[in-house]
């Protein structure tokens, strides 16, 4: 019963954490959006940049360097490949 109601206040912190993160970022980019005159494109594009570095970095350090073996099937291969084009 213990570790649920840790499991709960932990979720309920990273959704908090979430929530003041998301909107803290807007503000952020209303300041760069009518301060600077950076673009939306630009935006976006350098906050996936810095997202899908992190995610690596952090898939690295948790996985401890297994994060390749996701090539090493052929069916795998050929579904992260084909994955993009099914999303276009």
């Amino acid at each position: 019963m213990e570790k649920t109601k840790d499991k709960r206040t932990v979720g309920i912190c990273y959704t908090l954490a979430g929530g003041m993160c998301w909107g803290l970022s807007g503000c952020f980019g209303q300041y760069l959006f009518q301060e600077k005159g950076i673009t939306a494109e630009w935006l976006v594009t350098v906050r996936l940049v810095f997202a899908g570095v992190l995610l690596v970095l952090l898939g690295l350090l948790l996985t401890k360097k297994r994060m390749g073996d996701v090539w090493k099937e052929p069916v795998d291969k050929k579904n992260c490949l084909s994955l993009p084009s099914a999303v276009c």
